[in-house]
């Protein structure tokens, strides 16, 4: 596989947003609460949840009026008018919505519309309505009002396309140019930007990637950068010889269908059972096959991919197999061609799974290398390693490999966007493709026999919990819910289980509670989440019983008791100079005991739980108890809240608490003059990778780095330089001023191009908030050193002022500490003193210190 960091770099959407957006609009996405109390009072107890800039609307039901015979365009024109009717209580326009989706299911209706704005499709707006017996049940909306931007571009496609080539630094082949409205949210507002969304492929390492670029239409300026590659397992091979799941299980032969058989000039495909036929011909006829046909095209990137020709008088009749033309490596060609086709099948094998987003031509890569061991998809095109000796076998040879990577192509055309949004989104995706990948082959055992390190492959049947067991890795924080769906499986079976998914999946959640909803909402049959759904304790059972993903719908429907806490939030970092934090949740009995008991601990690393408080009395959702942190030492703490029902069946949620402090003594350096400057032999490298940070981790508040990988292979702080622009001095000695304008450069080890920047400041230690200055990337360089400065003026406040340098893989306007795998963070401090009255006199230190603590050789 890859190394992890370009995996994160792939799968974690990526947002920069200038500080001062242009198109403003305030009020442009404004359900309010106050506008759903009046949804209720019109429609009843529905229930609203955020789901990612998502408004959900679930738990009731709207009758729709309908007296004829129901067809796709008398639901659709149904809709509009529910839409229209109610435009000003939804505050969605729907004379600006373009209908994409009308799907059916046994009298089970999925309408999906999005957004155009002066005939510019918004990026990633949507509304989509779900109908059960003529009964609207849930409502999902990313609608924008008051775009107030001009939507004719100031620049053509082919200015844009040579920009975006200017900015990757080489030639690369541009798939794709449209123009969007482009919506940012920004401290609880809309902006808005005409742009370009430019889409093209290249080469790095060896290895391919898919940038998706974003251009303003009217400044030039490049705002967004994601990489569409997804990283994950493999896609397979049809007619003649293929492997059932794993190389040792050896190959059968059957017959390939949909291959397309060129006669002459003509293309026919084959039928399911491998049959093709064609009349109306005379004399001789060339015949041409090739590993493709409707929905796949094998492509051999080590060799000449395998096809055959044949010149034969009709009438005849004329056989091929495979196994005789095939000539890729143990026929792995075929083996990709025959699993692609059996999992599209199987995702419009009826019910909810009827997926027309799969009915094109995908592109199915095998052999790629040499030195590399992966396969990825990037929504169109999957791909597959070759045999790399030592490391792994070709990734094509394992059928779980190939339905991974063709259901990432299945969720993108589903959400229409390369990534699911949201921290979530990278972890569903890979676990959606895990599970179907199970699912298929009816076990939960994923690439045996291909890694050669892992021969017995990874499981998806996973005793993992929600959120204590995230990593901040999107395939293993995926198995949580992965393993929820598996333990769902094993009790409501295949079938059951893989059409709530695909009914779930319409409805495009973008977190692990909005899934369990989302799949509530598929298995109700009334209209109504708050009397149940028919296998209700099921679905509660396999996400929170077992894997602690909770949903207010699941409260006296589980087997144990309710443990749920929603304050403070996993990881959260808290300061412990508040002295007390207050912690939130939910404590209730089971379906069939009600409560008896509940504690709340807390554990510092290893040391044994220490009783916080406990209690009997059911909750919900309310204040549990004040936890005193006045005395504690900084550092991580897990929260543990353990419940207890009569007939002793226990439950225990469990979150992460980062409670820290201000020790100034311990960043890079300290500094009473300028410029302060925290050179490369203070903070080169990050964390103990294997060049190690010196005196790691050079930040005030022990937010700490990121400990995979290797130096100037991916990002990491190597300089900071703060200089003073007003140029302040007292005595002659230049010195930092109250209010002064300084301007702040960080020199980064830019790992990929989509690596993130920041720069934070405290100006009161004592209070320690953080602000972000500043927000970019590595502007269009790879694998060398980049400065990125950004200038402003200090807060009126004398005493110690902090400013950081961050460097990371996903950073949001909230992002003052980055804690993924990769990040480094460095601060550093600087004296700011008032002018002395008078005007004269000398400040009272001259130097700069490196922490106050000699540095040995």
């Amino acid at each position: 596989m890859i190394k992890l960091k370009y995996f994160l770099m792939v799968f974690l959407g990526i947002l920069f947003i200038s500080l001062n957006a242009i198109g403003s609009a305030e009020n442009s996405f404004t359900f309010t609460q106050e506008d759903f109390n009046l949804f209720k009072n019109k429609y009843g107890d529905w229930q609203l949840t955020d789901d990612f800039n998502s408004v959900n609307l679930q738990g009731q039901n709207i009758p729709l009026s309908l007296n004829k015979e129901i067809n796709k365009e008398i639901i659709e024109s149904s809709v509009r008018n529910f839409i229209d009717d109610n435009g000003n209580l939804l505050k969605i326009n729907e004379n600006e919505l373009k209908t994409t989706r009308v799907v059916n299911n046994n009298d089970e209706w999925n309408l999906k519309f999005e957004q155009e704005h002066n005939g510019v499709k918004v990026y990633n707006s949507k509304v989509i309505i779900s109908i059960k017996n003529n009964n609207i049940v849930k409502i999902k909306s990313s609608f924008y009002n008051n775009i107030n931007i001009d939507t004719k571009p100031s620049i053509s496609k082919k200015e844009v396309k040579n920009l975006a080539l200017n900015y990757l630094g080489k030639k690369a082949q541009v798939e794709d140019i449209q123009l969007f409205v482009y919506p940012i949210t920004e401290k609880g507002n809309n902006f808005f930007r005409l742009a370009y969304r430019v889409v093209f492929s290249d080469m790095f390492e060896e290895k391919p990637v898919k940038y998706v670029y974003f251009i303003d239409a009217k400044s030039k300026e490049l705002f967004k950068i994601e990489n569409a590659i997804r990283e994950a397992a493999i896609q397979g091979s049809v007619t003649g010889p293929y492997i059932r799941e794993y190389p040792s299980q050896g190959y059968t032969t059957t017959g390939f269908e949909d291959e397309e058989v060129r006669v002459n000039t003509f293309s026919v495909f084959t039928n399911e059972t491998g049959a093709y036929y064609r009349d109306g011909l005379s004399g001789t006829v060339n015949l041409l096959f090739k590993l493709k046909g409707r929905y796949v095209d094998v492509n051999n990137l080590e060799r000449t991919e395998s096809s055959h020709s044949r010149s034969i008088t009709v009438p005849n009749t004329y056989n091929v197999n495979w196994n005789n033309y095939d000539i890729s490596y143990q026929k792995e060609e075929s083996n990709v061609y025959y699993h692609v086709n059996k999992l599209r099948d199987y995702f419009n094998s009826g019910g909810a799974l009827n997926f027309n987003e799969l009915d094109f031509v995908s592109t199915a890569n095998v052999g790629f290398g040499p030195s590399y061991c992966g396969a990825f998809s990037n929504g169109i095109t999957i791909t597959f390693s070759r045999l790399y000796p030592g490391v792994c076998n070709s990734l094509a040879l394992s059928s779980d490999i190939i339905y991974h990577e063709y259901t990432h192509n299945l969720v993108y055309g589903v959400y229409g966007i390369f990534n699911i949004p949201g921290p979530e989104g990278g972890s569903l995706n890979e676990a959606l493709a895990d599970y179907f990948a199970a699912s298929v082959n009816g076990n939960p055992i994923i690439a045996e026999e291909v890694y050669y390190g892992l021969p017995g492959g990874r499981t998806i049947d996973t005793d993992l919990f929600y959120p204590i067991d995230l990593m901040g890795e999107a395939h293993q924080d995926g198995y949580i819910i992965s393993g929820a769906w598996w333990d769902l499986r094993q009790t409501l079976g295949m079938t059951l289980t893989d059409n709530l998914m695909g009914e779930a999946l319409r409805l495009e959640p973008s977190t692990y509670e909005q899934f369990l909803i989302d799949v509530l909402i598929a298995d109700d049959n009334n209209g109504n989440l708050n009397d149940g759904t028919p296998n209700i304790n099921a679905i509660c059972n396999a996400f929170y019983d077992r894997h602690t993903i909770y949903s207010e719908y699941c409260r006296g429907r589980t087997n144990g008791p309710i443990a749920h806490l929603t304050y403070p939030l996993h990881d959260q970092r808290v300061f412990l100079g508040q002295n007390e934090l207050y912690i939130a949740g939910t404590v209730w009995g089971s379906r069939t005991s009600p409560l008896n008991y509940y504690k709340i601990e807390y554990q510092f690393y290893n040391d044994p739980p220490v009783l916080i408080a406990e209690g009997n009395t059911p909750l919900i959702n309310g204040i549990l108890t004040n936890w005193n942190i006045s005395n504690l030492p900084q550092g991580e703490y897990k929260l543990i809240l353990t419940t207890r029902t009569q007939n002793n069946v226990v439950q225990t949620y469990r979150i992460m608490v980062n409670l820290f402090d201000v020790n100034l003594d311990d960043a890079a350096i300290t500094c009473d003059s300028h410029p302060c400057i925290a050179s490369s032999d203070l903070i080169r490298s990050r964390g103990f990778i294997d060049i190690p940070e010196y005196r790691y981790p050079n930040t005030v508040d022990e937010c700490t780095d990121g400990n995979f990988g290797q130096y100037l292979v991916e990002q990491s702080v190597e300089e900071i330089k703060v200089e003073n622009l007003d140029n302040s001095q007292i005595g002659g000695v230049p010195v930092f001023l109250k209010g002064d304008l300084v301007q702040v450069t960080m020199r980064i080890w830019c790992g990929q191009l989509s690596d993130q920047l920041v720069i934070a400041y405290m100006a009161d230690p004592n209070n320690p908030t953080w602000v972000q200055e500043a927000r970019t990337y590595c502007y269009g360089v790879q694998n060398q050193f980049y400065n990125y400065s950004t200038t402003f003026n200090l807060d009126d406040r004398e005493g110690y002022h902090v400013i950081r340098a961050l460097v990371g893989d996903y950073t949001d306007l909230g992002t003052f500490c980055g804690d993924w795998l990769y990040d480094d963070n460095d601060d550093v401090v600087i004296n700011v003193v008032s002018e002395p009255r008078g005007g004269s006199g000398s400040p009272m230190f001259l130097k700069a210190i490196p922490r106050n603590i000699d540095r040995e050789n």
